[in-house]
Order: structure tokens, then C-alpha cells, then sequence
């Protein structure tokens, strides 16, 4: 039996190459180097902007020592780092406060006003948050017509 050379041979316009929609290494490495250096960004801004808040602070004579300060600036440095991410184009899981108190009606809102805050108080205010977190932001409701932020629901 005699084969012609081109009867195994399948002839055809075949494409340069096939597309791969993976990501390259090269892309991985810029994306993880943008990440790095917004969180060194964030980092520095914070540690400057608080540095300079706290020495203010001792210099009118508010005790930074005091446990409670050290804890209410460990918030405060926290939402900070979220006003700076979300400036710069980044989520992070401060923003969520944000939005929650965004979203608070002024009745509630005075609820964080009070110079003396009763246990029911607190109840009332932790009971709205929850509602409004489960509302808003586990089932992605959001009745604003500003740009939803994906990252935050």
C-alpha cells in the first residue's frame, strides 16, 4: 500500500496564536507593585497627618496616654486610611462606616451627640446600623443615584 505524502497532512489557515486570557506575570507584578505603593502612600500620609494631630493635641494639654485616646485614635487612624484609599481609588473596610453613617437619618444621627449615652441608647443605635448594614450592604440595595463603590457591597 502507497501513501501519498499529503494525504495525512491537514491543510488550512491556522491562527498566529491562541489568545490567553490569563494574566501575564509582567501585569501581575505592576498590579502588585500599584498595591504596594498606594499602601506605602497610606501608610506615610497617616503616620505624618497623625504624628503632627497627636503632638497638637499634648501640646493643649490632652492626656495621650490615656487608654481610652489610644483607642478612639486607633479608630481614628483607620478611618483616615479609608478617606485616603478611596481618594486615591482603593476600598477598604473603614469605608463601610462611612457609608453607614452617610445613610443615618438626622433622628438617629443625634444619637451620637449625646455627652451621656444610657444603655438603651446604644442598643437603639447598634439595632439601626445592623438594619442598615443587612439592608444595604449584604443584599446590595441602595436607593442613591451617587456611583456605587463594588468593592463596598
Amino acid at each position: 500500500m502507497t501513501e501519498k505524502p499529503n494525504e495525512n497532512v491537514i491543510k488550512g489557515p491556522w491562527p498566529d496564536k491562541r489568545k490567553n486570557n490569563s494574566l501575564s506575570a509582567e501585569r501581575i507584578t505592576n498590579e502588585v507593585s500599584k498595591v504596594a505603593a498606594a499602601q506605602e502612600f497610606v501608610e506615610e500620609l497617616t503616620q505624618e497627618t497623625i504624628v503632627t494631630a497627636i503632638h497638637l493635641l499634648q501640646k493643649n494639654g490632652i492626656d495621650i496616654n490615656d487608654k481610652n485616646f489610644i483607642y478612639e485614635m486607633g479608630l481614628i487612624i483607620e478611618v483616615m486610611k479609608g478617606s485616603i484609599y478611596r481618594s486615591i481609588g482603593f476600598s477598604y473596610p473603614t469605608q463601610m462606616i462611612t457609608e453607614l453613617l452617610k445613610q443615618m437619618p438626622a433622628e438617629k444621627e443625634s444619637l451620637l451627640s449625646f455627652k451621656t449615652i444610657d444603655k438603651d441608647q446604644i442598643k437603639e443605635l447598634l439595632s439601626y446600623l445592623e438594619t442598615i448594614e443587612k439592608e444595604n450592604f449584604w443584599y446590595g440595595d441602595d436607593d442613591d443615584d451617587e456611583e456605587e463603590d463594588p468593592d463596598l457591597v
